[in-house]
Formats: C-alpha cells, sequence, structure tokens
C-alpha cells in the first residue's frame, strides 16, 4: 500500500484550525510556568548564597589578636588555604605558609 498523496490545500487548512484554538493557552500556561519556577530557582538560589558565604569581617578579630599576641614576622599555619586572602588582608605583619590552591603546588613538585 502507497500513501495517498493530499493536496496541499487540505493539509494546510487541516493543520491550522487544529492548532488555532489550542496554541494561545499553551503558551501562555508554559510562559506561566516558566515565571513560577524562575522565581522559586532564583529565591533558592539567593537563600543558599546568603547561607554559604562567609562575611569577611569575620577574620577581623582573629588578625586582631594575632597581631597583638604574636611577634611580628612569625610564620602562621592557616589550615585552610581559601581562608589566606581575608587573614592577609587584615594582618600583614605575619607571613603565612601558602595563600594558594595545593593543586598549584603539584606543578613543582612533579616536574
Amino acid at each position: 500500500m502507497h500513501p495517498v498523496p493530499l493536496e496541499p490545500d487540505d493539509v494546510g487548512e487541516s493543520a491550522v484550525s487544529a492548532m488555532e484554538g489550542s496554541e494561545d493557552p499553551d503558551v501562555i500556561t508554559i510562559a506561566v510556568m516558566l515565571a513560577v519556577l524562575s522565581f522559586y530557582s532564583l529565591r533558592t538560589c539567593k537563600a543558599t548564597i546568603d547561607q554559604v558565604t562567609v562575611s569577611p569581617d569575620r577574620y577581623r578579630e582573629g588578625a586582631e589578636w594575632l597581631r597583638n599576641n604574636v611577634p611580628p614576622g612569625t610564620l602562621i599555619y592557616d589550615v585552610n588555604w581559601s581562608d589566606f586572602p581575608s587573614c592577609f588582608f587584615y594582618d600583614t605583619s605575619h607571613n603565612y605558609v601558602s595563600g594558594l590552591d595545593p593543586l598549584y603546588l603539584f606543578d613543582n613538585i612533579l616536574s
């Protein structure tokens, strides 16, 4: 069996008439759903960022304590390398073990 070709006018009219009544509500429904999901996603992301982000002022008191109680030039070992920028910002009178991600140090070890 071979399919019977339809006249182009028949195909075009039936496709247009089938889409005319249902296209607008579907588009509006999808737009509303996307808007609601976008709002929820942005709100959730902002809440997560607020929970995870540490204020730079968190290190101020510790750096003041170091300046007042540890002689200048002493080597300070900071356990978490990502704390270095904040510690160094508030206290430049001491030396720190490392301020780089340890992965950057592997280059010298392997070569």
